[in-house]
């Protein structure tokens, strides 16, 4: 008993130290970046002389540093009248954050990627049950970046395996012809749903982790500005959303948060009077596509052989 309380008590030493490394991490990144936490309004703060958007302060006063966010939300989840505000608005909060507690990633479809294994352990180090938010009624577009690393998957180099898929890219579709066509609907190459096969991989990785559809948010024409809404309200005093907006290497991203993002997070701070609570899992000064390889480890497990 003893040994096994001494054994407990290392390990939460070792979890405690983690926790702190990466709060120390991500909010010296925001410190570097220039990025406070001050409530005032994005709009105001975000624009430079001539009334044009600093790409820069626009994208930092979305952050909220890590360990701010997990004080942020332990003591607005006490708050009764504000949880039952974001409750009203949504009309039913969905399962999967209604404990509490929770950090999410929002990507189009949940697959183990590099940027969903850091999300998840730093939910894990930091206290917080990690959902994962899809978004299934979309289309395949070559255009965009994120949709082309699910139909190509790029893995890291193994040399110690000497695997030969490792450090190269499998094409999981045929991109050409499924431009344009809805994730349920489209088919791997070899015939599986698109949609199971990266739920497939996904669930090889561990523990079952829970996920939200938010295409139920999109029932009668809503448009982004208004999935957006519900989407934020929850990161109120449910959970946190751990999120990195690249406005300099990426064009249409630039638009998107310009014109969706920033309007409907200001909107509702000025509904529920503070603001979702979102976290940078990387600097912004890493934009670049590693962040959705994948690990050597899943290739067995992909059955792209035809």
């Amino acid at each position: 008993m003893v040994k096994e309380r001494m054994e407990e008590s290392v390990q939460g030493a070792t979890r405690e130290k983690k926790y702190k490394k990466t709060v120390n991490r991500t909010d010296a990144t925001m410190m570097m970046n220039g990025i406070s936490w001050e409530p005032y309004t994005i709009i105001q703060k975000s624009k430079d002389v001539a009334g044009v958007f600093d790409n820069d302060a626009t994208v930092s006063y979305l952050y909220t540093p890590l360990s701010v966010a997990r004080e942020e939300l332990q003591k607005r989840w006490q708050n009764e009248d504000l949880k039952m505000e974001v409750e009203k608005f949504l009309g039913v909060v969905p399962d999967v954050f209604q404990e509490g507690f929770n950090a999410a990633l929002f990507r189009f479809i949940a697959t183990p990627d590099l940027e969903c294994q850091l999300a998840q352990d730093m939910a894990s180090l930091a206290g917080f049950n990690f959902v994962f938010m899809e978004f299934l009624n979309d289309k395949f577009c070559t255009r965009n970046a994120d949709k082309m690393h699910l139909g190509k998957l790029s893995f890291f180099k193994d040399k110690a395996k000497n695997n030969p898929e490792s450090g190269s890219r499998v094409k999981v579709i045929d991109l050409v012809q499924s431009e344009g066509v809805s994730f349920r609907q489209l088919k791997t190459l070899q015939g599986e749903s698109f949609i199971d096969f990266h739920h497939r991989i996904f669930q090889t990785q561990g523990d079952m982790i829970p996920t939200f559809d938010v295409s139920r948010f999109k029932t009668n024409g809503e448009t982004a500005s208004e999935v957006y809404m519900k989407v934020f309200s929850l990161f109120i005093c449910h959970g946190v959303l751990f999120e990195n907006y690249f406005v300099h290497t990426n064009e249409d991203e630039n638009r998107f948060t310009h014109e969706v993002i920033i309007p409907t997070f200001e909107a509702i701070y000025q509904k529920f009077g503070v603001r979702p609570l979102i976290v940078p899992i990387i600097s912004n000064e890493d934009e670049d596509a590693s962040w959705q390889f994948y690990p050597s480890e899943i290739v067995p497990h992909l059955n792209l052989q035809a």
